[in-house]
């Protein structure tokens, strides 16, 4: 059974994809061919008549075969799009487009590093996503003051925090319940 993606991956995969067509769009438009290929139902010589830009035709040609093979079928990806979806699409890309380039840059990278992740780990990011998006607003808002004092750590500091948690998850389910109810009668806040 495929796994259900979550609206975030979701939206980071629809802003690959616009980031995509738009490149190929706006290289395939600016790409006119040599004379003998100016022929009506060529898909690169009509959008070189929509807009022709000085030295397109040398950078499509630089291009391996396989890059324009690509570059083609995600133009005729967006010409089946229905009007609706395209100008969502355009929309997204000039809102990213608009974003500092500090902020476009960290989404991109964010992106390539989601995109190498294996199944199983996109599978565990969607999950976390999913439990993020259950908790309540003042849960969520203690869990990032959490993660602010942990980012406040110094590095021994964390390295501590992680080795007390390697431990914790080393004991057997029974130990930690039972170290969790003796916290708990000592007053210590609820433990998830």
């Amino acid at each position: 059974m495929a796994a259900e993606t979550c609206p975030r991956d979701r939206r980071a995969g629809r802003l690959a994809a616009v980031l995509r067509w738009a490149a190929a769009a706006l290289l395939l438009a600016a790409a006119p061919l040599p004379a003998a290929e100016h022929r009506p139902g060529n898909t690169a010589f009509l959008l070189a008549q929509a807009s022709p830009t000085p030295g397109a035709a040398e950078r499509w040609q630089q291009l391996p075969p396989e890059e324009q093979a690509r570059l083609k079928e995600r133009l005729e990806r967006w010409r089946r799009l229905d009007p609706e979806r395209q100008a969502e699409l355009r929309q997204r890309y000039e809102r990213f487009n608009q974003l500092p380039p500090e902020e476009r840059e960290r989404i991109k990278t964010n992106w390539q590093r989601y995109q190498s992740l294996s199944p199983e780990e996109k599978m565990a990011v969607r999950e976390r996503f999913r439990r993020w998006q259950s908790l309540s607003d003042e849960e969520k808002a203690r869990v990032r003051e959490l993660f602010r004092r942990y980012r406040q750590m110094s590095p021994e500091q964390r390295e501590q925090l992680q080795e007390r948690r390697r431990r914790w998850q080393s004991l057997p389910p029974e130990k930690r319940q039972e170290l969790r109810g003796r916290f708990l009668e000592r007053g210590g806040r609820q433990a998830r």
